[in-house]
């Protein structure tokens, strides 16, 4: 099974850790997660994978808790100011997944803001 959801207003822990804990970039009322979060969620509910949306992310997708976590971001250049790419997922009859990614340089730039390198904005993540 395949868990398809929105981001609960929840965050991916950058570095990674472990538990919930309040995200202190974007206030009390959002929270991170570490990926024991992830994996504990799966197992209690007897599924492999998790889809979630609405955080920007640079290549229009990313992996979280040894890919058991997708998150999906199909806006291109956020804001007209990131530069992020987009991403469709693509979910077979058999569940494996494929992205489609939407380069950001591929879209016609609507003003001079978009500067390459720019990181995802929603959090920044820390390297």
């Amino acid at each position: 099974c395949v868990c398809v959801c929105d981001s609960f207003h929840c965050f991916l822990d950058s570095p990674p850790s472990v538990g919930i804990h309040a995200n202190k970039e974007r206030g009390e009322e959002m929270c991170c997660f570490g990926s024991d979060r992830v994996q504990e969620f799966l197992s209690s509910n007897n599924l492999q994978l998790i889809i979630r949306a609405h955080q920007c992310v640079q290549m229009g997708y990313e992996f979280f808790a040894g890919q058991q976590l997708i998150t999906i971001f199909s806006a291109t250049n956020y804001c007209n100011h990131y530069c992020n790419d987009g991403a469709h997922l693509v979910v077979s009859r058999d569940l494996s997944v494929s992205f489609h990614v939407i380069k950001a340089q591929s879209q016609k730039p609507f003003s001079s803001w978009c500067t390459p390198g720019m990181k995802s904005p929603v959090p920044p993540r820390k390297a």
